[in-house]
Order: C-alpha cells, then structure tokens, then sequence
C-alpha cells in the first residue's frame, strides 16, 4: 500500500494527488470527504500552534521584562541609601565652610591688630577645620566611588542573569520555533552627582537632567521564526530602564524608550 504523509504545509499539488488516490479507492464522494477532513485538521494544527507559539513568544518576553525590571531596581535600590548619605553631609559641608570663613576672619583682624596670641588661635582653628573638611571629603569620595562599583557590578549582573534566560527560553522553545538573542553591552552610569566647587569638601547635588543621566539601561533583540509555517522572520527590540527619582532618591522603572538606536 502507498504510504501518504501527513503534511504541516497544504500544498495544491500534494492536495491533487491525495485526491486521485481517494477517488481511486474509496470512490469520489469518499475521497472528497475524506481530503476536506484532512484539510480541516491541518488548519486545526496550523492555528493551534500558531496560538500556542504565540503564547510562548509572549511569555518568553515578559519573563525577560520581569527580570530586567526587578534586578535593575535593585541595583538602585542598593544605590539609594549612598546617595542619601551623600547629601546628608551636605549640612556638614557647609557648617566647616562657615567655620572656616570665620576662623580666617578672625586671623586677618589679629594680624591686622598685632594680636599675635589670637592669631595663633585663629591658625590652630584653622587647621583643625582643614583636617576635618579632609576627613569629610574622603568620606564622601567613597559614599561616591561605592555607589559606582554597586552600580557597575549590579548592572553586569543583570546582564549575566538576561542571557542566561535567554538560553533557557531558546531551549523551551526549541520544538517549536528558532529564536536567536542579541543582548546589547549595558548602559552603565556614574553616580549623577557633582560638587558645587572644586573645594575641599564641597556640597554635592543632583545633576541636571538627573534620572536620565542615573539610569541603568539593558537592552536587547529577538529574531525568531515559528517552525512549520512561517517563514518570515519577526523581529522585536526590547528596552529596560530604572533609575532613581530626583529629589525622594526612590528607585523606579522608566518606561519610556531613552534609546532610539542600538548601539
């Protein structure tokens, strides 16, 4: 007996010959009804694994979304209580920059009165303040270079953790699609604040445009065709992007597209 394969693909030419070997067997209305039969099941199949692959891409997609989203928050979450610390110091700052004015003051009008016992006071006030505005300053150098390596190595590790779901989603979906991922270098920022001069233990503030300049951005793209029946290639491009708000220093998600292209 001739063997007849099963197609995923209705071609009109296999279609043709089923029907010969039907009416030639089972007489023509038999056959007739027997081809619709087998058309309509192939169409069953065809949209059954359209929805489920559809699904699949879905989930897929919003897993990746899932774990770009929480990881990034929480490197901002770690940077949060830094920058906090930063500007909490910033009443310090400018209590040893008045102290110190008027400790200068103080030594212009000894030296002005040749006052010398109160010009060597006026000189020891001064250096005590030095040191401490040293001590100060060291501080906030590493409130400040902490929050860049949290902020590196956090945005790296969320990096590391997309492509590892990238490799478990292609795995999953190997029985019904071919999906290839291109996960782009991270955009990792410095912390977005400056000095308000170049003087030892200056006040720190925000930057300008500072959750855009504070983000930590992932990006990447999929290329994925559904085995069997598309033969087109669908293409997405995908952004995650979490930063922290300017003035309340909480972590928060933005949504909008910061990069129009990929880099």
């Amino acid at each position: 007996m001739e063997k007849l394969a099963f197609p995923f693909l209705l071609q009109e030419d296999k279609i043709l010959n089923w029907r010969k070997v039907f009416h030639g067997r089972l007489g023509d209305n038999q056959g007739q009804t027997l081809v619709t039969w087998l058309i309509l099941v192939s169409l069953v199949l065809l949209i059954t694994t359209a929805v489920g692959s559809g699904f699949g891409l879905i989930q897929g997609q919003m897993q990746l979304t899932h774990i770009c989203r929480i990881e990034s928050l929480k490197v901002q979450a770690d940077v949060e209580p830094l920058i906090k610390k930063l500007f909490g110091l910033n009443n310090q700052a400018k209590l040893l920059r008045i102290r110190l004015g008027v400790a200068k003051a103080k030594l212009a009008l000894a030296l002005i009165h040749l006052n010398m016992a109160l010009a060597a006071e006026s000189r020891i006030e001064i250096s005590i303040i030095r040191k401490q505005q040293h001590i100060l300053e060291k501080i906030q150098k590493s409130l400040i270079q902490t929050a860049n390596i949290k902020l590196h190595s956090g945005t790296f590790s969320t990096y590391q953790k997309l492509k590892s779901a990238f490799i478990d989603i292609k795995k999953r979906s190997a029985g019904w699609a071919d999906i290839n991922f291109v996960i782009h270098n991270p955009i990792i920022p410095r912390l977005a604040v400056k000095p308000l001069d170049r003087n030892l233990a200056p006040v720190y503030v925000p930057k300008k445009n500072f959750e855009k300049k504070q983000v930590t951005s992932q990006m990447w793209k999929q290329k994925y065709t559904i085995k069997g029946f598309l033969k087109e290639i669908h293409q997405s491009n995908s952004q995650c992007h979490a930063t922290l708000e300017e003035n309340s220093w909480v972590p928060k998600i933005r949504r909008d597209k910061l990069y129009s292209k990929w880099h």
